[in-house]
């Protein structure tokens, strides 16, 4: 990783939030009612202040699932953390063409093995859309070992999902049930999209 301490433009460029989208906040984030705990819990992990290190924030599309973890990912590179947002699908996608490398990794890549390590340990990671869209088994096998290893070494993970907990594999949705390491953070809130039309 570099060091955020002498290169934040890098540790910026390299946290995976969209270049558009480098302007979203907790500030710009407008909670409706039912959003309020979500946001403040968001804060925390996020500013490494919450007495968790897991967290996964569920509802309906247009919620603000994806401008939390976009505001907690530039918040922790503001800190100096190497902070990283994925999609399910984006990481997944990236772990399989690595594995379609094979040994002809193209020059300056990280390989698929050292990848991997490194995903499953980055040092604050905002993962989106977990399961938006239909898994495979060995896709949701490589999300749950992404979960439970983050889960047993301490690694932040603020999650996403359009499902309920309970709809998720029952090893990953138990580890973000565990009341004593993880929060579920549940935006009961309608599409914003939907009520807030543009000017």
């Amino acid at each position: 990783y570099p060091c955020p301490a002498c290169y934040k433009p890098d540790t910026l460029r390299l946290c995976g939030v969209p270049d558009n989208q480098r302007q979203v906040s907790f500030a710009t984030f407008d909670p409706a009612p039912g959003a309020e705990d979500a946001l403040l819990s968001a804060q925390s992990i996020a500013t490494g202040s919450a007495d968790f290190h897991l967290a996964l924030l569920y509802g309906g599309t247009g919620s603000g699932k994806t401008h939390l973890l976009y505001s907690a990912a530039l918040a922790a590179c503001g800190r100096g953390i190497f902070a990283r947002y994925f999609s399910a699908v984006q990481l997944l996608s990236d772990l399989k063409a690595r594995m379609d490398w094979g040994e002809d990794t193209p020059p300056g890549s990280v390989p698929y093995e050292a990848f991997w390590h490194q995903a499953q340990r980055w040092p604050f990671l905002c993962l989106d859309g977990l399961g938006d869209v239909r898994h495979s088994d060995l896709a949701w096998s490589i999300l749950d070992e992404l979960v439970d290893t983050r889960y047993a070494e301490g690694l932040p993970l603020l999650a996403a999902t359009n499902l309920k907990p309970e709809d998720l594999p029952l090893r990953m949705s138990s580890r973000f049930r565990d009341h004593r390491h993880s929060r579920l953070l549940f935006l009961n809130t309608p599409d914003y999209r939907l009520h807030h039309p543009p000017p």
